[in-house]
Parts: structure tokens; sequence; C-alpha cells
């Protein structure tokens, strides 16, 4: 987002602030995961590919 405001791209407060929620959302999921056991999550993916 930092990067689209250098080159003067304009977005709406909300589209900026859903952008950065997902980010720090993404970000919490991922610190999660690397303290637990992800076997049951990428069992889960894999049954989603699968599909």
């Amino acid at each position: 987002m930092l990067l689209l405001k250098h080159f003067s791209v304009q977005f709406p407060d909300f589209i900026e602030g859903l952008g950065y929620g997902i980010g720090v959302g993404l970000e919490l999921f991922g610190i999660y995961l690397m303290f637990r056991d992800t076997s049951k999550f990428r069992n889960y993916k894999m049954k989603l590919v699968k599909k």
C-alpha cells in the first residue's frame, strides 16, 4: 500500500483498510502456524486441492 501511495494511486479508505486488515491477519496466521502442528491444516488444504 505504501508503494501505491508513492505512485499516486488513490484508493478509498475502506479498500485501504481492508488491505491492511488482511495483511495483519495473514501475518498473525503465519505466526500461529510457526508454533503449532500444521498437519491438520496441510491435510485440509490437500483435500481442497483434490476436489
